[in-house]
């Protein structure tokens, strides 16, 4: 009898930035699935998705970073997990999206952040490629920690 290979797990339990979060990453990982797949994403992610292109996904991210007055978060719609397998016109829609929040906010500055490849590299909690638009406190300044690694 041959044994069935074990997948890996889509998740980095591990990376938690929350109690709260560990407990969703822990039901996630439990049922084996990528929580950022575009046919599971509703499962898990309770906000809404603001915009939806042919490429991408926008909605708020559920845990924001600490400090933050806006927090997004940009999902590749196919299960990718690395920057070099996205083709150029969904890195334009890419742009677009990040274009259209800084406009519909009156966004004046911010930190973007692409999740990609292996999460102990990253600091990533989701092995599914996804970028992030944060935006700081004006009045809390150095108010944001993000873990890379």
């Amino acid at each position: 009898m041959t044994q069935k290979k074990d997948k890996k797990s889509a998740v980095k339990v591990e990376n938690a930035s929350s109690p709260e979060y560990e407990e969703t990453l822990k039901k996630i990982h439990t049922d084996g699935i990528c929580p950022f797949c575009r046919k599971n994403f509703a499962k898990y992610h309770k906000n809404p998705i603001l915009h939806e292109g042919k490429d991408w996904l926008v909605t708020r991210n559920m845990y924001p970073y600490r400090g933050t007055t806006h927090h997004f978060l940009l999902v590749h719609k196919k299960h990718i997990e690395h920057l070099n397998k996205l083709s150029k016109e969904a890195w334009f829609e890419l742009y677009e999206h990040y274009s259209r929040l800084n406009s519909e906010y009156s966004i004046r500055g911010g930190t973007i952040i692409f999740r990609f490849g292996n999460s102990p590299c990253t600091g990533s909690t989701v092995r599914h490629l996804h970028a992030q638009l944060v935006v700081g406190n004006p009045k809390k300044p150095r108010g944001i920690k993000v873990v890379v690694g």
